[in-house]
């Protein structure tokens, strides 16, 4: 098993940043080999279609963890461990492809949807 993780801190405190990681999370997604739920489940998500793609990967999933003053944000993965520089490429990739305007799947910004989730959190 690999995380690779960042440090929130601030955590519930800083509500920006915590939106943030909650987008980001719900962006990324993942799952596994096999999961319960109805058929397709996860493949919506940016990490679950490397399960599918590469059979070294068993799970990939993003997940925080946020207290009032600090919190984690990450990718843990199920892999070998030949496989790792690879996984860790992977993750990156994801990650800076999101952070990129003009890459990934989003049809707006990612300011535009932390905004649009900030308020909805308000709300």
């Amino acid at each position: 098993d690999l995380a690779l993780a960042f440090e929130l801190p601030g955590g519930w405190l800083k509500e920006k940043e915590f939106a943030t990681a909650s987008v980001l999370q719900a962006l990324l997604g993942g799952g596994g080999v096999f999961t319960w739920g109805r058929p397709g489940k996860g493949l919506h998500s940016r990490l679950n279609p490397l399960v599918n793609e590469f059979d070294q990967i068993k799970s990939i999933s993003a997940f925080k963890n946020v207290h009032s003053n600090t919190g984690i944000f990450g990718i843990h993965t199920s892999t070998e461990a030949a496989f790792v520089p690879k996984v860790i490429d992977l993750a990156a990739r994801e990650l800076t492809s999101l952070a990129t305007p003009g890459q990934g799947t989003l049809t707006m910004p990612c300011s535009s949807v932390i905004k649009l989730f900030t308020v909805h959190l308000i709300a």
